[in-house]
């Protein structure tokens, strides 16, 4: 029997400059956090409207318009809906989970750790077992990882928000491990007006 692997999946790596990371790393130490039981989330969850961020979000901006053209969007912006950063101390981790209410999604690395970002995916054929007696349960194959992302300090990756992403523990001595998110959505004139397909949105 042959195993044939398909379907590949994309997601998109950019590299920020050493003096935007320096900077960053200051924020964090400045922020405000509250307790998001698996980790630490700051309390400001629109950082992208902090003019102290500025530079960090017009970054995200130029990284998010190459993805639109590369997949061919029919919008005029790929939005910031919403941005928060991550702390994670010893230990900690995050629980799988997809992203809401957006389409693209990214993950900053602001320092290094040895925990990885985990993109999974589940197996279609988990409709067909049924051998705890409730059809169509999601029991046996569970979620499969396709790929194990390392954090390093100044990458940006940029995924589809419906994909399964998680977090391993943070091991990393006393550090913490900081992280900053975003959720987006299309802006502007969206799809083809002359195919009978276009609305235009406007996100505030």
């Amino acid at each position: 029997m042959e195993k044939l692997k398909i379907l590949p999946q994309s997601v998109y790596k950019f590299k920020c400059d050493k003096k935007l990371l320096k900077t960053i790393n200051t924020l964090m130490e400045s922020e405000e956090w509250k307790d998001n039981i698996y980790n630490f989330r700051t309390v400001d969850e629109r950082l992208e409207k902090k003019p102290i961020y500025n530079e960090l979000i017009r970054w995200f901006d130029e990284c998010l318009n190459q993805v639109k053209i590369e997949l061919g969007f029919e919008c005029d912006k790929l939005k910031i809906t919403q941005c928060w950063a991550n702390k994670n101390p010893f230990g900690h981790w995050h629980h799988p989970h997809t992203h809401p209410n957006s389409i693209v999604s990214g993950i900053f690395y602001v320092n290094n750790s040895n925990s990885n970002t985990w993109f999974s995916i589940k197996s279609i054929w988990e409709f067909f077992n049924t051998v705890n007696y409730e059809s169509f349960k999601f029991s046996i194959c569970g979620e499969k990882v396709i790929h194990k992302n390392p954090t390093v300090a100044g990458e940006l990756i940029i995924f589809p928000s419906t994909l399964y992403h998680s977090v391993d523990e943070h091991m990393t001595g006393d550090e913490y491990r900081y992280t900053i998110s975003f959720n987006t959505f299309p802006t502007g004139k969206i799809g083809s007006f002359s195919m009978l397909g276009g609305l235009e949105i406007e996100i505030k």
